[in-house]
Parts: C-alpha cells; structure tokens; sequence
C-alpha cells in the first residue's frame, strides 16, 4: 500500500561532519560499522579500525592481504564479535571469506577462518549477509550467484551456490492462476545486489537475495523459493530489514520502495508498505525506527544573471532522505554534490561517507526535541506513536492524547475525532475534563460513548453511571440502554444507581430485569410494590430462599400485610418455625388483629419465646382500639372478654416469660383486674393489693368487702405460707374510716368486729392503738369493741395470774438456795469421792474438791479456782447479769440522749453516731410487769453465783 509521505521540518536528526585521515581518501573500498567500531576496508588490503573518543575518532589498521588485493566487502556479525572480509586470496587468487575475531582492547583481530572460493577474475564481491551468530554467511557475486557458507567456525564451511536459474513456483492460493514458467538462464547480465537473512528460529532460517532481474526468498533450512517481484534493484545496497522483520527493497521499475513482511512459518510473505517518490534511489538503509535512502533528485540548474540554461535542462543532485515509515513522515533530507558511496551505522548515529572522502554523522534529536516539532504542526498521532517507541509512561502518553484531542475540538470542532483521543485518557486524567466538554445536547453520543467506556473500564463512579443512563434515556435509545444492562457478564458500574435512575425515568422493566439478574432482590420488591404489583411482590418472596425471603419481609412486609393479610401471615408464619417472630412485629402496625393470629401460632409452634413477644401479645390483648368500630354490640363485649381470658391464661401459663413490672402496668392501664391482682400477688405486694380493692368504688359494697376480708384472711393468717399482718391493720383502717353515707353501717361493724377478732387472735397489734384507730370514727359505737376490750381484759388477767404464780415458784427456789449456802457456811462437810471427775481414774493427791460435790486431779483441771463442770450454768448466770445491768445502763443513757437532742439535736445525734453509741441491743418487754418479773429472777441469780464463788474450797 502506497504510503503519503508528509516532509517535517525541523528534522528529527542533525548532520556532523567528520574527518578522515589523509591516507584513506580516494582508497576506501568498503566501510560497516558494529560493536563500538567502524571498519574501512581499502584497496591494498588493510582494514582500518576507528575508536571513537569524545568527538574525534583515533584510528588504527590490521592487513588483510599481504599482497595488497583490495577488500571487496566487509559484514560484522551482529551477535558475535566476528568481522568478515571478502578480498583475493594471496596465493591462489580465490576469493577468500576469512573471519576475524574482534578483541576488546587495541590488539589486531585474530583469524579464525578461512573459506576459499573459485571465482573468475572479472568477477567481484557484491553483498555480504550472515545470521546473528554466523552460522551462516551469504555471499553475492556480480554474476548473479549467491554463495551460502554454512557450517561451525572451528570447522571448514560448506559452500552451496544459488544460481539467478534457481527458482521454485510460488505457492499458489485457492482460485489463483497457475504463473508462467520461470525463466532458466537470463541472457541479460544479472547482478546480486543485496542480501539479508531472516532468523524465525534456530531451524527456520530464510535469506533474501535481490538481483538485477528479481527479489526472491530461499529458505536456507529447507528448499522453498519464494517469488517476491519480478523487478529487481539496478545497484548494491539496495535493500534493509526493518526492526520488526519487515524487508525493504527498491526499484526503478516502481519508483519506490517495496517492503515485504517475512513469515517462514505461514510460508508467505504479504506486502508491507510501499514508500513512492520521483527520484532515483541508489542505496536503502535501516536505523532503529527509520529508512534511510541515498540517491539522485531532479531539479532545475540555477541560473546565474549572465547565463541561460537551455529549455528542459536539469542537473542531477544527490540526496540523503530519512524516512519514518510506520509514522508517514520524512524528518531528513540533506543535498550533496558528491555521490554517496557507503552508509552504516555505530554509536546510535549514522554515518554517510561520499566518493569525495567526505563523513557526515546523522545524530538522531532527543524524544523531547521532537515532540516540541510535532506539537506545533499538530502531528499528535506521531507524537503518540514516537513516545510509545520510546517507552514513555502511559499517564505521558495520555496527556499526548489529551493535547489531540484539546486540538480536535478547539481547533477542529471534530468532536467525534476528539472523543476517540479522549477514550485513551481513561484512567489517568479526570473524567470530569472531558465530561464538561460533552455536555451540550448536541454531544450527547459522543458523551455517552465516553461514560460507557469509563464503566468499561472499571472508572466509573454513582454519578457517571446516573449521567450515562440518563443520556440513553434522552435519546430514547432502548436498545443500548439494554445492552448496557445485560449484555455484560460483569456489571462495570454501580448496579444500585443503575437501577434507581431506570426507575424514576421510567424504564421499569429495565430496571426489574437488572435487579433480577443481579440479585438484587430489595429493589425488585421496591420497584413491584411502587407499581402496586404486590401479588407479584408476595409469590415471588415464596420463592426466595429463607434467609432472603426473612430479610425482605422485614423491609416490605408492612405492604404485603396490608394487601394481602391471610397470605402474607401463613407465609410469616411458615418463615418463623426458624426465626424469631419479634423481627416481624413491626410489620403489623394497625393490624392488631392479624397480629394476635401471627403471634398465637407462633406460640403454638414453639413456646420457648422472648419477653418482648409474650409482652406484645399481652398488650394486644388487652387493647380495644380496633374493636371500637363495632360499637357497644354484644359481638364487642364477646371479643373484649375472650381478649381477658387470653391475657388470664397468658399471665398464668406464661408468667414466668412476662415482662411482670411492665404487664403489671399495662393491666393498670387497660383497668384488667383480674391481670393486676395476679401480679401484684405474684410481686408480694399485698398491702397495695388489699388498697386496689378498697379504692373498687365501682363495684358492689358486699363484694368489694368480701374481697378485702378474702385476701386478709388468705395473707394475713400465720397458718398460711405467706404471713402479712399489717393487712388487718390496712383493713381496720379503711373499714375505721367508713361513714355511714359512704357505705352500709351493719356491713361496716360486721366486718370490724371480724377484724378486730383476727387482730385480738394472732396478737397484730396491741388494744391501745386499735381503740384509738377506732375513736377517730365516732360513728362506731363502744358495742363493736365490746367483745375485743373484754378479751384482751381477759387475756391481761390470765398473764397476771401466770406472772404471779411464777414469781411464787421463783421465791421458794432462792430460800432453798439461801438455806444451802448456810449449810455449807456453818456446817463441815465430807468428801468421800474416790474418782476424778474428769478422767474417771482414781482419785490421788494432789487433788482439788469443790462444795458442789464434784473432784479432781490437780493435773485434769484446767482452772483451781472454778469446777470445769459447772462452768458453764456460773457464766449463763454471769451474762444474765451482765445483760440486766447493760439494759439499767442503755435506760440511763436515753434519758440523757432525749435530753440533749431536745433543741436542734442534729449535731449531737452526729456525734453518738461517731462514737458507736447506736449499737443493736436486745428489746425489753412491751408491758412493765415482765420486766419486774425478770429483774427479781436475775437478782436471785446474782446472789446465788456470788455465794457459789465463796463456797469453793
């Protein structure tokens, strides 16, 4: 294909010239150029080797041909450290293939090989080409053969010759014509003009040879002949393999140069690109990236004021042209008058030597430099492909793009062209750069290509994808917006901001089909209860697995519940035989009765619930909000009193699972007496149950009074497990209190004296207190104390006549004590005992014998002075006395204390407390005369101990 070259100027390299040693001009034969040297062959046989230093080159020679044959051609092998030269041998006369091994410092080369060649005097070296490590080396001669040496370097090589007559038909493709028979022996001269090898792999080797008459490819590994063109080259030189194995050749015939792609294993070899200009090309060349060609150009002869060239008259100059083919641009060009002879390359420079002994050195600028001549002349696209050459970072390559496309819409107004530049800047420059620019109405395909390749490309944020979809929307283009949506195996984008843009522009069934395909079954839910679609919503939580299906219930079961009660309930209920029942209670709000049914078999499936469920239940129960429509029916009082048993058999069956303080108040609330009894029983509240009952005003006064006297009687009574006396005080205090126009005066006394019977019976409360509870009311005659007064008389005279009688009995036990002190004072007594007391052994001196009858072993008795055995009546008797003078002293100490908190007392009631004085002490009797009887018992004691103490021998 014809490439349009576009000539740049600045160029992309600058020309030096270089100077050469007198001895080389007019002498040179042959120069290349490898591994940090140049190489200059002349025409005595010597090679002369240039070192480059700073900016000056030192030279220095090794002799080839002692006989001084001229060096015909010279190669350096590319991956090896060989040097090949091609010149007469000195003794035969053949032609001589030696290679040379290329030392590191300034020594001569070593040879390493010789290969000899017949060859006919007149015949001479044309071309020389091997592969990258000299397996094998091609030799073109001026009679149109090729010599391929093959072979190792320690070993003699083995010569085969390709005649310009060995051709092979091309392989033909299906539907092509046969081609004509090739041609055996050209009777026109033939010349190898050029060589190069193409190395696929080790095995798979191809050589190009360019001849006057054709460019064929023979693959040296096998025995292929290619026919590339019937046209061959008129001068050596005359072809280049690029860096990406695309061979060049030129032609006169074409006026161009050709390039061919090589590719032994598809065994063809497409064309590549073909580079068209007017002049005539005598050599090509290859540098890194560029196609150098030298040559001759057509131009009108200056004229001068005092000459006139004829008409048509034109002279020859010789160019040197640089070419960028992947990039279509010529970025050198340089005239000269002498013909250019030799071009090779060393140093990342070019080097040109012309037949007037002239160097010139191409240096090729820096990236920098040539992009600051592409940017102005808007050659982005070359810039682009230059700083990918060059391994730029792709955020510097994205700014290249950037600048396109700034150029393409500022400059252009292409901005379609534009967004194809800014597509290359995703991910390193700021979508917001380009979105800014797009957002016009007229842009908006443009826009849109941009937002659905940043979501492409995993950059896309919410808001891209919102503005993306909002632009299918506007354009109306429903099949793009669903290709978007579907036709992609991973969602690139924010699948919730997708779906929610869908839906409020009005694209539903989008948005359904992408919520289902990407499991997002919450916004399914939300999209079909919008569109009131709440059949569709509960069937298709029925097929939901569990966990998704109580999840989604939660969230939208309030609208399910409304819509469809019976159904939504069997299936909460199906979801609860393994998950809790309190997270779907919110759910039931103004649907207290198909709350209850949810509850009640969730009860009856499992009773093991929590105590915010029991609690909820309970409350449903007894609330009658919802039952209020009915309005006083007897179908309302029905459903009210069954709602009251279900919350009695609740309270009962499950009180241990209750909430207790919290029913407690919820019965209070809801007026539910039998709740609040239960509880306030169940909590031991019972005086605050007994005042629940007395504050009953609205119930009938013989009830409310049977009540008050039941649960005295049941609670108040020691005979009961639960004894609470203060009862009986609490209802003699409300039945004292009684008037007669606040209830039946017969009722009242009966029930008083009842009270009164049971308070004198079990000793509640002493009369004095119950008479003056009783006077505060002077309705109540002294005939409904009457009984209570004489029986506590009576018992008061039956605890005298007992105190009396113990005082007598306590009397004649201290006179036979006195009597036996005086015994034991006046009269001698005889110890007989024969047995200690304590170890039951005989009785031996020493031993002790006390006047209570008892002896011991001076060794069994732990204290002389008091027998071991008595012990312990003596100090029952010593704490008795202790005690009674503790008590005298505590009545003393609180005469004192009343007396002197009599004023402020706070102070001194802070000080006793810091000294310990409010210690815990035993109660004295309520009635004086036991405290008389008692204080004469331990007098009695007293004396008796301190007699014993005299009494011990």
């Amino acid at each position: 294909m014809s490439a349009q070259i576009k000539p740049l100027k600045p160029y992309f390299f600058n020309k030096y010239t270089r100077e050469l040693p007198q001895e080389l001009h007019g002498h040179i034969t042959a120069m290349v150029g490898g591994h940090g040297l140049l190489f200059f062959g002349d025409d005595r046989g010597v090679v002369h080797i240039a070192q480059k230093e700073d900016r000056e080159f030192r030279f220095r020679v090794f002799v080839v041909s002692q006989e001084h044959h001229p060096i015909e051609q010279l190669l350096v092998v590319r991956d090896r450290d060989f040097l090949v030269t091609a010149c007469r041998d000195d003794a035969s006369g053949k032609l001589a293939i030696k290679l040379w091994v290329l030392p590191e410092g300034d020594e001569d080369p070593e040879l390493r090989q010789v290969t000899l060649v017949p060859m006919e005097p007149h015949h001479r070296v044309t071309c020389l080409a091997a592969t990258s490590r000299a397996q094998q080396i091609a030799v073109g001669l001026s009679n149109g053969d090729t010599l391929l040496l093959t072979g190792e370097i320690h070993r003699q090589r083995r010569v085969r010759t390709i005649g310009p007559d060995f051709l092979t038909p091309p392989k033909r493709r299906k539907g092509e014509p046969a081609p004509p028979e090739p041609t055996l022996r050209s009777t026109d001269p033939v010349s190898v003009n050029g060589l190069q090898f193409y190395e696929e792999a080790e095995n798979r080797i191809a050589l190009f040879v360019v001849t006057s008459h054709a460019v064929r490819a023979v693959v040296t590994t096998g025995k292929e002949t290619h026919l590339l063109s019937d046209m061959g080259c008129p001068g050596p030189n005359c072809c280049a393999m690029s860096n990406n194995h695309e061979f060049f050749v030129y032609t006169d015939s074409d006026h161009g140069v050709r390039g061919f792609f090589a590719s032994i294993k598809d065994r063809d070899f497409p064309p590549g690109n073909t580079l068209a200009y007017q002049d005539e090309c005598t050599q090509i060349f290859w540098f890194r990236t560029y196609l150098l060609a030298v040559g001759l150009e057509t131009r009108r002869q200056i004229m001068t004021q005092d000459q006139a060239p004829a008409e048509g008259e034109r002279e020859r100059k010789h160019f040197i042209k640089v070419y960028d083919p992947k990039n279509k641009l010529l970025v050198f060009i340089a005239n000269n008058e002498a013909p250019i002879r030799f071009v090779t390359s060393e140093w990342g420079a070019i080097f040109i030597l012309t037949s007037a002994n002239q160097l010139y050195q191409l240096e090729e600028k820096d990236v920098h430099s040539k992009l600051d001549v592409l940017f102005p002349k808007n050659y982005y696209d070359t810039a682009i492909n230059i700083a990918r050459q060059m391994g730029f970072d792709e955020d510097q390559i994205a700014d290249i793009y950037r600048l396109y496309g700034d150029h393409l819409y500022q400059d252009k107004h292409d901005y379609t062209r534009a967004m194809e530049q800014y597509l290359h800047t995703i991910g390193y420059l700021e979508p917001s750069y380009v979105i800014r620019r797009f957002l016009d109405t007229q842009r908006i395909e443009q826009l849109t290509r941009y937002l659905d390749a940043l979501h492409r490309k995993n950059q896309a944020t919410p808001d891209h994808t919102t503005l993306l979809i909002n632009c299918y929307t506007k354009q109306k283009n429903l099949a793009q917006l669903e290709a978007f949506l579907t036709n992609q195996r991973e969602c690139h984008f924010d699948v919730d901001t997708a779906i929610r843009v869908c839906q409020q522009a009005g694209y539903h069934d989008q948005a359904l089909m992408l919520a289902l395909r990407t499991q997002r079954f919450h916004w399914y839910l939300r999209i079909l209860l919008e569109l009131e679609r709440t059949q569709e919503a509960l069937e298709f939580i029925q097929r939901l697995d569990h966990d998704e299906a109580v999840k989604n219930m939660k969230k939208y079961g309030k609208a399910l519940v409304q819509a469809h009660p019976e159904e939504s309930t069997r299936l909460l209920i199906d979801l609860c035989r393994t998950s809790k029942p309190d997270d779907f209670i919110h759910i039931y709000v103004d649907q207290p009765e198909q709350l209850i049914r949810f509850l009640e078999e969730c009860k009856t499936n499992n009773p093991a619930q929590s105590k915010f469920f029991f609690d909820t239940l309970l409350e449903l129960y007894l609330k009658t909000d919802d039952l209020r429509q009915l309005g006083a029916t007897e179908e309302y009082n029905e459903r009210v009193r069954e709602r009251r048993r279900q919350a009695s058999l609740l309270l009962r069956n499950q009180g241990k699972q209750v909430d207790r303080t919290n029913a407690l108040v919820m019965c209070q609330r809801a007026h539910f007496r039998d709740g609040v009894l239960w509880l306030l029983e169940q909590h031991r509240l019972y005086a605050e149950m007994l005042e629940y009952l007395i504050q009953e005003t609205d119930r009938p006064e013989d009830e409310r009074y049977r009540d008050i006297m039941d649960k005295c009687k049941r609670f108040g009574s020691p005979q009961q497990s639960i004894y609470e006396p203060r009862l009986w005080i609490q209802a003699l205090t409300y039945f004292a209190k009684l008037r007669a126009d606040e209830c039946t005066p017969e009722l009242r006394d009966q029930h008083l004296r009842e009270i009164l019977n049971s308070i004198r019976t079990y000793s509640v409360l002493p009369p004095l207190p119950v008479l003056q509870i009783l006077s505060e009311n002077d309705e109540i005659t002294l005939a409904v104390s009457r009984e209570f007064i004489r029986s506590c008389l009576t018992a008061e005279e039956a605890e005298i006549r007992k105190n009396e009688e113990r005082i007598t009995q306590k009397r004649t036990q201290i006179d036979e004590k006195f009597r036996e002190i005086h015994d034991l004072k006046t009269k001698a007594r005889t110890f007989q005992i024969s047995h200690c007391k304590h170890c039951s052994q005989r009785l031996d001196l020493p031993a002790v014998h006390f006047m209570c009858g008892h002896s011991f072993h001076s060794a069994c008795l732990p204290n002389e002075h008091e027998c071991s055995d008595c012990a312990p009546a003596h100090q029952e008797v010593r704490e008795r006395h202790n005690m009674q003078l503790g008590l005298q002293h505590g009545t003393d100490m609180y005469d004192k204390f009343m007396r002197e908190v009599s004023g402020s007392g706070f102070p001194q009631v802070a000080e006793y407390f810091g000294k310990g004085v409010f210690h815990t002490a035993p109660a004295p009797q309520d009635t004086a005369r036991a405290r008389r009887a008692e204080q004469e018992e331990e007098d009695e004691d007293e004396g008796l101990e301190d007699d014993l103490d005299d009494l011990r021998i």
